[in-house]
């Protein structure tokens, strides 16, 4: 059987996204394939649909240009055979903007190119996601030449479509995202918001809670940690002139894989101990499926966990305000119509 439907995920929120496509579209699991990329592929998995590692068709860079073109060549012949010469006439793809190379290429022979929600960049208007094309356009000497290098590096086959360019979007079929105000570019009609799209966990366990996700800012070179703790302080103040007895927090991935930064943050939460119950989530907590699972209130600076947990009907409360009180035009790189949305499903800490 060939597949009529290819779907492109490089995070969990696409992996959701594709099972809620797929059942809320009644699409055969064995029509369907599924191209993950990064965390979200995992070794052995079980689907009914069939699930291949796009990390094995990533290309290979480098200065040894024979070499990595013979490994770019046989990564390429291994998609051809695994995934091109296994589609049907007029497929369907489904995929964020961007991603590796082989969306460009199966975006150019799909049938209907659908897009999935991808983080900030969904809520950006078209002039916006049009300036962050343009930056990715290659401009100086340095950056030209890279790109001939890779350029020299790929197949035909491999450099047969625009690649990452506005045009992408043309002609664009549906547009699949957790909340209305998703892809405001795009005609309402051609807007799907996927229903149930996070599976509930630890029903009725939280329900009622207080729960917060802390952010990279740090990790990111966004913010000093100096500056983050402060933020960390203040942001507390709020939560205990609110009167909240108890407070469930995660710490974000990236924060958590730097020891020496959590420590420091642990450290702040004790200056709490005595009046506010912190009570920190493990890693392997996914705020979205508990707040679809039970009724909370959530508390986040500014980030897409934010949408996705309001996509469940959760309040969601945020300390932007701190943060650019802290640190003075912080949230200026931001997509001026994601933070307006942002700011609308939200309320201030």
């Amino acid at each position: 059987m060939q597949y009529t439907h290819v779907f492109v995920t490089h995070a969990i929120l696409q992996e959701y996204l594709t099972e809620g496509i797929i059942r809320q579209e009644n699409i055969d699991p064995a029509s369907v394939l599924v191209l993950r990329v990064r965390g979200s592929y995992k070794a052995g998995e079980k689907a009914a649909y069939t699930i291949l590692n796009g990390g094995d068709y990533s290309n290979a860079n480098g200065r040894n240009l024979l070499k990595h073109r013979r490994t770019n060549k046989q990564r390429y012949l291994r998609f051809k055979a695994e995934v091109l010469d296994q589609l049907a006439p007029d497929f369907q793809i489904y995929s964020p903007m961007y991603t590796y190379w082989y969306l460009n290429v199966l975006a150019s022979r799909a049938g209907t190119y659908h897009v999935l929600e991808d983080g900030f960049g969904s809520y950006q208007s078209l002039e916006e996601l049009s300036r962050y094309f343009d930056r990715l356009t290659p401009k100086t000497w340095k950056q030209r030449l890279a790109n001939l290098q890779m350029r020299a590096l790929m197949l035909p086959g491999q450099r047969e479509t625009p690649g990452r360019t506005i045009k992408m979007l043309d002609g664009v079929g549906k547009c699949y995202g957790t909340l209305d105000g998703c892809f405001p570019w795009k005609a309402e009609e051609d807007r799907v918001v996927v229903k149930h799209t996070f599976p509930p966990s630890h029903e009725n366990a939280f329900e009622d809670a207080w729960l917060m996700a802390t952010s990279c800012l740090v990790e990111a070179g966004l913010v000093s940690l100096p500056d983050y703790l402060e933020i960390l302080r203040e942001t507390f103040n709020h939560v205990v002139d609110r009167g909240i007895k108890v407070l469930y927090l995660k710490l974000h991935p990236t924060q958590a894989g730097h020891p020496k930064h959590v420590l420091a943050y642990r450290e702040v939460f004790a200056e709490y101990a005595d009046r506010l119950d912190l009570r920190e989530l493990s890693q392997d907590y996914s705020i979205e499926r508990i707040a679809a699972g039970n009724r909370i209130k959530f508390i986040t600076g500014i980030s897409t966990l934010g949408f996705h947990v309001a996509a469940t009907g959760a309040e969601v409360y945020r300390y932007q305000e701190v943060i650019d009180r802290i640190v003075p035009g912080f949230s200026d790189y931001l997509p001026k119509k994601g933070v307006e949305f942002f700011h609308r499903i939200t309320r201030s800490l």
